[in-house]
């Protein structure tokens, strides 16, 4: 239940630098149990809205491929925009363990190799109501997932890019992402 939207919110000071794994696959409930809920990706299990900071002027890419949970499509940001955001709104009962991301297009096509011609993502800041909670190092070379332990309440949170690796297309300067998962507990929040 995840609808787009713009969105703004002020910038934070950067805290310490902390570093990223790479994201495991997400436990499957076991119903046999009265073990508490796995946890679950809050932007397909509640209801949740996501926002980008620009849009890239092309009629391939689109903002909602950054959660359609297809790695060979991505959200790309506008052409020079490489300090972008990408913004998202749980419910306030759901708790956010994590932020899960590529940080860039990974995907192998006609062209060659995306992930490597794209800029890439390797730092960036985490706020929540606009205190920053994270800001890390991401790995350039590495595809896939990788994840940002947050373990706050729901509510508006921002992903900042502080800085990117330039692809090895030169002509090509904008922002892609494949995926955006937010891994937390639904805690009943309104699917």
């Amino acid at each position: 239940a995840c609808t787009t939207a713009p969105t703004t919110t002020p910038n934070a000071p950067p805290p310490s630098v902390a570093s990223v794994a790479h994201a495991p696959a997400l436990p499957t409930p076991d119903a046999s149990t009265d073990e508490p809920k796995a946890p679950v990706d809050l932007i397909h299990a509640v209801h949740a809205v996501v926002a980008v900071s620009s849009k890239v002027d092309n009629p391939r890419d689109f903002p909602e491929h950054l959660v359609d949970g297809k790695p060979e499509t991505a959200w790309n940001g506008k052409t020079g925009d490489l300090g972008g955001f990408i913004a998202f709104r749980v419910p306030s009962v759901t708790r956010v363990l994590a932020v899960e991301l590529t940080v860039g297009f990974d995907k192998r096509g006609p062209e060659g190799d995306l992930f490597t011609m794209n800029h890439r993502i390797t730092r960036v800041r985490v706020s929540r109501e606009g205190v920053t909670l994270r800001e890390v190092e991401l790995d350039p070379e590495l595809r896939g997932l990788q994840s940002i332990a947050v373990d706050a309440p729901g509510g508006d949170f921002r992903v900042d890019v502080l800085a990117t690796a330039p692809g090895t297309n030169k002509k090509w300067r904008e922002l892609t992402v494949s995926e955006l998962r937010v891994i937390g507990y639904a805690n009943g929040a309104p699917e």
